[in-house]
């Protein structure tokens, strides 16, 4: 038994999921306007609003944006790991999908930025200690290298 036209239920169908798409567009892009008026319409006591120096609105990091503060910034956590392995004597390098796994890997836990400290912890410990002992001169931190150290944590063998 066929219910209605198969071309109209799908068209149905992808209007209404633009049609939402856009809804929650306007949404966030509201946020990006809120004042402190607004936060006192929708019940913040006056004293409580006025001790915001900032109103701000965040959005979710992307993966490349995770990625651009793992090796961008003066104190990056990429050129940390180098620094300490270079006084070891050792060349540190990561290839770029090993840093997009880890990127990856706090998305999926909903850790942001905050998280890429530990993962990055998980991934190298092993190294940290084995090669000042064991004479590496060069490291190179591939994808496989970043899910196989994960995989071997409880907390990321679902993620890695």
């Amino acid at each position: 038994v066929q219910v209605g036209n198969p071309f109209l239920v799908s068209l149905v169908t992808a209007v209404c999921a633009l049609g939402l798409q856009i809804l929650s567009n306007l949404i966030n892009d509201y946020y990006d306007y809120v004042t402190p008026q607004d936060l006192k319409n929708f019940g913040f006591i006056p004293e409580f609003v006025g001790r915001f120096p900032v109103i701000t609105n965040v959005h979710k990091l992307t993966n490349e944006e995770m990625v651009k503060i793992l090796t961008e910034p003066k104190d990056a956590l990429v050129k940390q790991y180098q620094e300490l392995f270079k006084a070891d004597g050792c060349k540190l390098s990561f290839e770029p999908q090993a840093l997009t796994k880890i990127a990856d890997v706090a998305l999926k836990l909903n850790t942001g930025a905050r998280g890429l400290r530990n993962i990055m912890e998980t991934v190298m410990s092993d190294y940290m200690f084995s090669v000042p002992t064991d004479g590496t001169t060069e490291l190179t931190i591939t994808e496989a290298n970043v899910k196989d150290r994960l995989a071997k944590k409880c907390k990321y063998k679902d993620v890695a």
